[in-house]
């Protein structure tokens, strides 16, 4: 059996159209072309019930040459080849085999079949055709993803749509390009081809990643993909977080302190918990980013390794911290700067992006031209002194910028957007503060 490609000079890149002289009708040839009847697939662009299109080509005279033209109800009729017999063909029983890749890039939409235009050896001129249908299949959607989605503070998109598919879905896979081409995360199997699936996927975010990709594959090896953009922030946010100061020995503080490894808050009785270098992170002495504090004169945010004085009064049932003294210096030594709002242009540019959520970056370049923390302590003064870098309000001087050690060398900067602040000196154990924080991620 020949196939078309090996012997065919093609010429279906430019799919040039040509047209073929009537030969004298005078000579005649007993001539038949034989050929199953073919269905090309619009969906897998595959050939049916043969991959390939075969087709037999008798004459009684001898085969001298075949012109075959692909024919289409919406394209001009298009040479697919010219077949020439070589000298071990029995050229009076011909098998012709016309390759499925060449009906890959042609629009196949409107098919019609194959013409082929048989010169016998006596220029005895026979046309045959070869009928080829196209066929539309159910081909399988993906509905209801979104475009674009931001990582949440943990870094996780949830990923949610619909996957359809009439033929029944094989397999579901969730891919990112995270190293460049896009590589499994996740794939859900064992669908048993259901025709309907609801996608509920945690995806969690791995470096380098822009993209998260969905394909679904159904039972008629037919695919379709879908692509969502990560939206990145360079920060984590809380929102309307509330902090209590120390209280006492009846009522203890439920929000005290600043875990920098969740960056929420614990109570007194969670400080008593920790231990130095515990194996479990969340009870980690290292875990203190700050504390909160009421003094009989105001109102404040303490760098952890400057709480000496004060770790006795964060109580848990009628028992005082218990940290070794030894170990307080070695706590985490935050740095504290109140930005006044009307300072200059670099803390009115700080303002702004705040308060329009205008942050690209939180690393250093965001505060340039402003002074970097430098004080143990932030305090609560309605009425701060310029001078004063880590005293706050709530109004004029309501964002505080902190420098926190992370753990394998370096700072994270944080931003506390002070809100609100209950505070009176003959309540000052109770003292409560509002705040929203970005941390810089």
């Amino acid at each position: 059996m020949k196939r078309i490609n090996k012997i065919l000079v093609f010429l279906l890149v430019s799919m040039v159209v040509m047209s073929c002289k009537k030969e004298d009708k005078k000579a005649t040839a007993n001539v038949s072309v034989q050929a199953d009847e073919y269905i090309f697939n619009m969906g897998n662009k595959k050939l049916s019930p043969n991959s390939d299109v075969e087709v037999n080509v008798k004459s009684d005279v001898g085969v001298q040459s075949i012109y075959s033209y692909l024919i289409r109800g919406n394209k001009p009729d298009s040479l697919l080849g010219i077949f020439f017999p070589e000298e071990e063909d029995n050229i009076k029983d011909l098998s012709i085999v016309f390759p499925q890749n060449l009906f890959q890039k042609p629009d196949m939409s409107q098919v019609k079949g194959i013409k082929m235009m048989v010169k016998s050896l006596n220029n005895a001129a026979t046309e045959g055709f070869v009928k080829i249908d196209a066929y539309f299949p159910h081909l399988p959607k993906l509905s209801g993803f979104p475009t674009n989605e931001k990582l949440d503070d943990n870094d996780q998109i949830v990923i949610q749509g619909k996957a359809e598919s009439e033929n029944g879905i094989t397999k579901i896979e969730i891919l990112d390009d995270s190293t460049g081409p896009f590589t499994l995360v996740h794939s859900i199997d064992n669908l048993n081809n259901a025709k309907s699936y609801d996608v509920n996927y945690t995806y969690t975010y791995r470096p380098g990643a822009n993209n998260v990709q969905i394909v679904l594959y159904d039972k008629e090896d037919f695919s379709t993909n879908h692509i969502i953009k990560i939206g990145t922030t360079p920060y984590i946010l809380r929102e309307d977080i509330v902090m209590n100061a120390q209280g006492d020995n009846v009522a203890n503080s439920v929000a005290s302190w600043v875990n920098d490894l969740t960056w929420t808050t614990f109570g007194n009785c969670d400080l008593h918990e920790l231990s130095k270098n515990s194996s479990d992170p969340l009870k980690d002495y290292q875990r203190v980013a700050f504390l909160f504090y009421g003094t009989s004169s105001n109102a404040t945010f303490y760098q952890p390794a400057n709480a000496k004085s004060i770790a006795k009064n964060f109580y848990c049932g009628k028992n005082a911290w218990g940290i070794p003294e030894s170990d307080i210096s070695t706590l985490k030594t935050s740095k504290f700067r109140a930005i006044i709002k009307n300072q200059n242009a670099a803390t009115e540019a700080v303002y702004a992006n705040i308060e329009s959520g205008n942050i690209s970056t939180l690393d250093d370049t965001f505060f340039i031209g402003i002074t970097a923390p430098s004080s143990s302590q932030a305090k609560y003064v309605e009425n701060p002194a310029d001078g004063n870098a880590a005293d706050f309000n709530a109004t004029t001087r309501n964002l505080i910028w902190i420098k926190v050690p992370k753990e394998n060398g370096g700072e994270l900067n944080v931003i506390l957007k002070v809100k609100e602040v209950d505070y009176v000196t003959t309540n000052n154990k109770f003292a409560t503060i509002k705040f929203d924080m970005y941390v810089q991620k």
